[in-house]
């Protein structure tokens, strides 16, 4: 009991110690990262105008950075795991930096889709490395709650980046340069320079960091290879069968669309600003907004999935939220003068898609008692009435109004998406 304890207590000053230094690094490469990938939304501001590039033309390069990401994923992450994690995200650092300072380079349409091209296949595997890399480093109970403080890197990108990008881009004709240029040029050089750093801060697992005690080696090391070995155990056995399984094919699909979304915004909001006539610093500043509010959502939905160790419900919840306030833009959007012929498009679509909106809603909504009231006196039916209760405690009062109240705001923004 007492080897127990102490080999808790060793485990947790590890975990303890990692997430101090490995979290913040990792969160701030990755919010580079991202920067560096969206930040030709703010760019085309001035650069489209310059070089003549139409938003088909823009549409296309902005999205051709995903092909070499695809194509080169898969063997990147394989080459992580043969040169070892340090090494590896260095590499993938140094490169991307490189390309995406050379962006500055782009002279017409061509060139803009080769340079792109190149910053996906030099970007290629670094979130998947890093979730991996992660996994080396924190047990499945704590991963929730690291990988949701990691992930917040993405808004915080666009509340730093904004107004940065935004100021870079009234620095035109500095040195000969266009604002733009100089965007591509001093927001691809951190990326340089952390993967630099990155050799020195990185240690490939725990059995290799020398800021950890030998105690707290072991019993960091002995928890993530028993749950390694679970996994092993219980996995899909081949690739097939992975791929054909109905949970990773929803899982990659709703991810796919969570994905369109994340960068249909990052992509256009700037230029879809900048269109009510604002100054590019203007342009940073609002489009920020959001993201300040997603980066501190992520970090709770994080904790409180871990707390309750209910991680689907918190995903239906997060993603009825993410979908309402589309909807909500949506609704702004139509109501200007410009996009009048938008509401008949957008009724015969949603008609369409009701039916599939309506049954996530009632998946998004926790299972009621059979014969029990909905939110607004609906019966469900179906079944006979349960025994009534006659005595509760407190806690479990207080746990049904709860759930009551999730399951009314669910309800009220699946209702308004379909409106």
């Amino acid at each position: 009991m007492d080897q127990d304890l102490t080999q808790s207590r060793h485990r947790a000053s590890a975990i303890a110690k990692a997430t101090a230094r490995l979290l913040p690094f990792l969160a701030l490469a990755y919010m580079v990262n991202f920067l560096d990938r969206v930040n030709v939304g703010f760019a085309a501001l001035h650069m489209n105008a310059d070089l003549g590039l139409s938003p088909s033309v823009f549409g296309f390069g902005a999205g051709i950075f995903f092909v070499g990401y695809i194509l080169c994923e898969i063997p990147s992450n394989l080459a992580l795991q043969r040169f070892g994690a340090r090494i590896w995200i260095a590499r993938i650092m140094i490169s991307w930096g490189v390309v995406a300072c050379a962006m500055s380079l782009v002279s017409g349409a061509t060139s803009f889709y080769v340079m792109r091209l190149l910053l996906g296949i030099a970007e290629a595997g670094f979130f998947p490395g890093i979730i991996l890399y992660l996994t080396f480093w924190f047990p499945a109970a704590e991963r929730a709650r690291i990988i949701g403080m990691f992930m917040a890197a993405v808004p915080l990108a666009t509340v730093i980046g904004g107004p940065v990008s935004g100021a870079l881009l009234e620095t035109h004709g500095f040195l000969g340069l266009a604002g733009w240029q100089w965007l591509f040029i001093v927001e691809g050089l951190p990326a340089i320079l952390l993967g630099l750093a990155a050799l020195k801060v990185l240690d490939d697992g725990p059995e290799h960091a020398g800021w950890l005690t030998p105690d707290e080696r072991q019993a960091l090391s002995a928890t993530l290879a028993a749950e390694a070995e679970t996994s092993r155990v219980a996995g899909y056995g081949d690739l097939r069968a992975a791929v054909t399984r109905p949970r990773v094919l929803a899982l990659g699909l709703l991810y796919f669309l969570m994905v369109v979304g994340l960068y249909g915004i990052g992509f256009w909001m700037p230029q879809v600003i900048g269109s009510f006539g604002l100054a590019p610093l203007q342009v940073g500043f609002l489009t920020a907004i959001p993201y300040l509010f997603a980066a501190i959502a992520m970090v709770w939905w994080g904790r409180r999935s871990d707390r309750t160790g209910r991680a689907p419900l918190a995903h239906r919840a997060a993603t009825a939220h993410g979908g309402g306030g589309f909807r909500l833009v949506g609704l702004f959007g139509t109501a200007h003068p410009h996009h009048g012929g938008a509401d008949a498009g957008h009724a015969r679509l949603l008609r369409r898609v009701r039916a599939i909106l309506v049954a996530a809603h009632g998946a998004a909504i926790p299972r009621r008692r059979a014969g029990a009231r909905g939110p607004h006196g609906a019966v469900f039916p179906g079944a006979r009435d349960a025994a009534p209760v006659t005595i509760r405690t407190r806690a479990s009062m207080r746990t049904a109004r709860t759930r009551q109240l999730r399951s009314r705001m669910l309800e009220g923004f699946s209702v308004m998406a379909l409106n």
